[in-house]
């Protein structure tokens, strides 16, 4: 009985090493992606560029797009494209 008492506190120590050890990986985690949040700025978020003639430089691939245009809305970059066509359109009858 006495093994079996020892055994089974060992398995809930290792078991409690474990959780400490995933919650503080996790903690570490949120820590070094805490940058990757987008946070609005109130001079971006009512305003919209298009910026024009942009060699855009890929992060995920070895290439560059010569020449595009890439529209901004509230800071973030919406679209990239060879030319700009509107979201939306307005016809008047």
């Amino acid at each position: 009985m006495k093994i079996l008492k020892r055994l089974l506190k060992i398995f809930f120590a290792l078991i409690g090493v474990l959780a400490l050890t995933t919650i503080i990986m996790l903690w570490v985690e949120l820590q070094r992606t805490g940058y990757l949040k987008i946070k609005k700025n109130e001079l971006t978020t009512n305003d919209s560029y298009l910026i024009t003639n942009l060699n855009v430089i890929l992060m995920n691939q070895e290439t560059v797009l010569v020449d595009k245009m890439v529209y901004v809305s509230e800071g973030i970059i919406e679209k990239i494209a060879d030319r700009y066509e509107p979201i939306t359109t307005i016809q008047f009858q």
